[in-house]
């Protein structure tokens, strides 16, 4: 078999004496800056929004349905929606109690479905049989009718919400668990720590959780941009955070009355979702990409 050398040519102007180099630069994660500079500000405003420059969620600060920056006013700049109180306000104290709800539901679906995950991919038999048709169960009810039911059969507060929005975080957490559990079971280090006598237990939460729980917070992002969707939604629909306290879905429910002659009211904290949904989703998305190229390399 002959093997052709294809000729090489150089380009006109090029130096006979130096041999042209080409670099492939990587792409810079600019999505990834801008996603993480979102949540960063987001967070950062509703950590502090007792000490900025706020008015009262709750009370009027001007004229109803002021359009955005008809005064340059801290208070007033993104406008004002129908009964006088500030759009901006309303926006970052809402933005406390979403990522609230939504972070303290996401870490008790994440503790209580890794343990159930745990439980099922490790001790198998019984117990992945019995852990399964739990997650199936509350994967086969649909998630906005759960949520609906147990706000109407409690009392609506935010733990009442809070509670709701565990029970739909707990399905994903425990299957990520059951699968990584059930992957990292038959590592050659945990075969080792069975042959050595040391107990389940030992096993489990010394072995076994700690390796699975990188894959599981990857998720996070993403678990929590599900969460800020379905809060969102029982708000519109009137069974979220009770008044007067200041959420986005609530935001929206009161502006689409007026539509039309105050669009902002709605606009406003629409757009906030989306960019905060958008940016959590990014987020996830890159961190995910990230372990794989790590676990591919390492």
């Amino acid at each position: 078999m002959s093997t052709d050398v294809l000729p090489t040519t150089r380009p006109a102007g090029a130096s006979a004496g130096k041999p042209r180099t080409y670099t492939l630069r990587a792409r810079r994660p600019y999505g990834l800056w801008i996603a993480s500079a979102w949540v960063l500000l987001l967070v950062g405003c509703a950590v502090a929004a007792d000490v900025l420059p706020l008015a009262d969620p709750a009370k009027p600060v001007g004229r109803a349905r002021q359009v955005p920056f008809h005064s340059l006013a801290p208070d007033q700049i993104l406008g004002t929606d129908t009964y006088g109180r500030s759009v901006l306000s309303r926006v970052i104290f809402g933005a406390r109690t979403d990522l609230l709800v939504t972070l303290c539901a996401c870490a008790f679906g994440a503790v209580l479905g890794c343990l159930l995950g745990l439980l099922a991919g490790f001790v198998k038999g019984w117990a992945d049989r019995a852990v399964s048709f739990l997650i199936d169960t509350l994967l086969a009810l649909p998630p906005i009718i759960l949520l609906i039911a147990i706000a109407t059969i409690l009392r609506p507060s935010t733990w009442t919400l809070t509670f709701g929005l565990t029970l739909l975080t707990v399905p994903a957490f425990a299957r990520l668990e059951r699968g990584a559990a059930l992957s990292w079971a038959e590592r050659p280090f945990v075969l080792a720590a069975r042959s050595y006598g040391a107990s389940g237990l030992r096993i489990a939460f010394r072995q076994i959780l700690p390796n699975s729980l990188l894959t599981v917070i990857t998720f996070v992002p993403t678990v929590i941009a599900g969460l800020i969707v379905a809060e969102g939604s029982l708000g519109f629909l009137g069974l979220g955070i009770p008044p007067p306290a200041a959420s986005w879905g609530t935001m929206i429910a009161d502006g689409r009355a007026s539509l039309r002659i105050a669009p902002h009211e709605v606009l406003v904290p629409a757009a906030v979702v989306f960019l905060t949904v958008l940016a959590l989703n990014t987020l996830g998305e890159k961190v995910r990409d990230r372990l794989e190229i790590r676990s591919r390399t390492g």
